[in-house]
Formats: structure tokens, sequence, C-alpha cells
């Protein structure tokens, strides 16, 4: 996936739950606080909070965050703080790389004090690249023409849902060209008398 694609969608994080959403039967939330879009709070599948950006670069491939929240990992419900520095670069001509680090800080002494189990690092890095997976795969999903998870998702029925897909849809024919048209039925399987109809080229 293009790094404008990915800038697009991790500075439009509502849009980006409603597509994970869409194609995943997840559900995420995102909205903004204030005008700026560097305040808003979030939910996932285990992680909950409140966020600030506090720095991004120019292109916007590099930025960094703190917030405080609720995580669910293994047997524990945590309560902290957090800093978040996300950074990506594009590497091919529809290849991305991306590098997360994240610093936790729980409220629990107790809590503290298990840091260091590997499973239990293994299991927020996991929710970190299990989040960013699915975004990318919402976004080849929808690249490659499946509109139906979009079409029966009610944000996009609105008419600011449907302007933000078309711009998605925009976007990516500009990064990545049009999307691949769905292979036709083989002809042994349409009966003879019925004409087959034209296939339709994807938007």
């Amino acid at each position: 996936m293009p790094a404008e694609v990915m800038t697009y969608l991790m500075n439009n994080l509502p849009f980006a739950a409603h597509l994970v959403n869409a194609y995943q039967g997840t559900d995420f939330e995102a909205v903004y606080l204030d005008k700026t879009r560097k305040r808003f709070s979030g939910s996932g599948e285990r992680i909950s909070g409140t966020f600030t950006r506090v720095l991004q670069n120019e292109s916007k491939t590099s930025s960094l965050y703190h917030g405080s929240g609720t995580a669910d990992v293994l047997a524990w419900s945590l309560r902290g703080s957090a800093l978040f520095l996300f950074d990506f670069e594009q590497t091919g001509m529809q290849e991305t790389t991306y590098n997360a680090r994240c610093f936790v800080f729980p409220r629990s002494a107790f809590v503290r004090s298990i840091l260091n189990f590997i499973l239990f690092r293994r299991s927020i890095i996991g929710e970190f690249k299990r989040t960013f997976g699915y975004i990318e795969d919402s976004a080849m999903t929808f690249h490659r023409g499946d509109r139906a998870p979009i079409e029966n998702y009610p944000a996009f029925s609105t008419p600011e849902g449907r302007q933000q897909i078309m711009e998605f849809q925009l976007l990516l024919q500009r990064t990545m060209g049009e999307a691949e048209a769905a292979p036709a039925l083989p002809t042994a399987d349409i009966p003879k008398q019925t004409a087959q109809e034209p296939a339709g080229e994807l938007p």
C-alpha cells in the first residue's frame, strides 16, 4: 500500500475505523475532539482511551501520540498512560514499511512489576500489528472492488460517508491505478440459452 494512502488513513481516523469495521466486522471507533484533529478518543478490540497527537513531521509520516486509557491484555484490565510513536515510509511502488513503538505507564505497581514478561509484551505488540493489518487489508479489499460491505455499512450511506468513499477511491486510483476487473464466469457454467452480460468495469 502506498505511503500516501497510509497517510490519508492515519490522518482520517474516523474514516479508517469505519472502513475496518465494514470489512472486518470489528467495532473500532475514533472521534476527533477538536477542530485541529489533534485530540481524539478511540477504542478497539482491547484498547480504549483519549489521545493527543503531540508531534508530527511535515510529510505526516511520523507522529507521536500521548494518551491515557484502558487496555485488556491477557487476564488484566490495565489503566494508565502511554506514548506511541508511529512512522512509515514507502519502500516500493505499492509497498510501505512502518515502525511502531509504544511506552506504557500503568497506574498499578503490581502491573508495573510484570511488564518484562515476554508474553505480556508480545500481547501488546500483537494488538498493534493486528490493527494495522486490518487497515491495510481493508484498504486493499476496497481497491480490488469488493463494495458489498461498504453498501451495507450505515456510516457510508450518509452524504458525508459517500463523499469520503469517493475521495478514498480517487486516491487509490491515483496512487495504485485502476482495480483489476473481477474474472468472468466459466462459459460452461452459463446456460446456452442465456446471453452472458458484459462484465462491468470496477470503479
